[in-house]
């Protein structure tokens, strides 16, 4: 059941609390909860000393799916964020799952209908795997130039790319580490970070994950084929920021396995149609989440791998 389970209390005669069964029909999907409110389930005892067959549950402090509706609107309303440049303050209702958010997600891609050429990706080793749509027309080679007006925000993470060289099309059976690293070749990258919000830090996790993980753009550097010899985990990175280096150091990625992020996606999109040779998939700042000014240039710098630069201009 979605939501927090904070307190749980058993009408076994609702029809002695009149006021819970108004509120419990008053609500949405018995099945789901998104705030304080009263579920119904049929009572185990039906027919046997409890007379009436349905109990009332009570849970406080929980959260109920989003409805059909819900999605629905907050997918229109990012649509059309995305379309006019504009930006809003939150959606009218948060996401409660990563599932709703991801669904957000497909949807605004299909109203705006612009192609999807690359992903983010996350996999922390103790939660949920979620994804980010990033639009073709957003990732650029390095050196690359990006404007205030497409990419407001002027969000940066250093990050280590993977480009797909084969499909991977949808199946049953996951796929394993060996299969994708087999199956990818390596690339230094900027994620540019920017969003439908105003102020997207500010925004629930699953609000900032409905919006693709405020993803801005992505910028990629020259790919390295047989990356066999690399330690991923390991590499030194420097982040540079208008000649000044602003972090250097061993290593930096947030579960330390980049190669962890493009399996978790080869295994959300196995369930759908596949993913495609070319697809790209961004794994994860080693550089934390600096936000630059307009004239900014920034590079980052993957020693072994190579480096990705970026300017932002007015």
């Amino acid at each position: 059941m979605a939501g927090r389970r904070v307190q749980l209390r058993q009408f076994h005669d609702p029809l002695a609390h009149p006021q819970l069964i108004e509120d419990c029909f008053e609500k949405r999907s018995p099945a789901f909860v998104r705030r304080p409110g009263f579920l119904l389930k049929r009572s185990p005892f039906a027919g046997g000393r409890i007379a009436n067959p349905l109990s009332v549950l009570f849970l406080e402090g929980a959260e109920f799916a989003m409805t059909e509706s819900e999605i629905e609107t907050a997918a229109d309303i990012l649509a059309e964020a995305r379309r006019s440049g504009t930006q809003i303050e939150a959606l009218p209702v948060t996401p409660s799952s990563v599932a709703e958010a991801h669904e957000i997600q497909d949807r605004v891609a299909t109203l705006v209908g612009r192609p999807i050429g690359a992903f983010k990706a996350g996999a922390p080793p103790e939660g949920e795997p979620t994804r980010g749509l990033i639009e073709a027309r957003m990732i650029r080679s390095s050196p690359a130039h990006m404007s205030v007006a497409e990419v407001p925000h002027l969000g940066v993470e250093g990050e280590v790319a993977f480009r797909f060289t084969r499909d991977m099309p949808a199946r049953a059976a996951p796929y394993t580490r060996e299969e994708i690293a087999q199956s990818v070749a390596v690339l230094p990258a900027i994620e540019v970070v920017s969003s439908r919000f105003r102020e997207p830090t500010s925004r629930p996790r699953l609000e900032q994950l409905a919006d693709c993980g405020i993803n801005g753009g992505l910028v990629l550097g020259p790919e390295m084929a047989d990356w066999s010899h690399l330690d991923l985990p390991n590499l030194h990175v420097t982040f540079v920021v208008n000649g000044e280096t602003v972090l250097e150091r061993k290593g930096g990625h947030p579960t330390d396995d980049p190669l962890a992020a493009a399996i978790a996606l080869a295994n959300m999109w196995r369930d759908a149609e596949g993913l495609k040779a070319g697809h790209i998939v961004t794994t994860g700042s080693w550089t934390g989440m600096p936000f630059l000014k307009p004239g900014d240039r920034c590079v980052v710098r993957f020693e072994k791998l190579g480096e990705a630069e970026i300017m932002f201009v007015g």
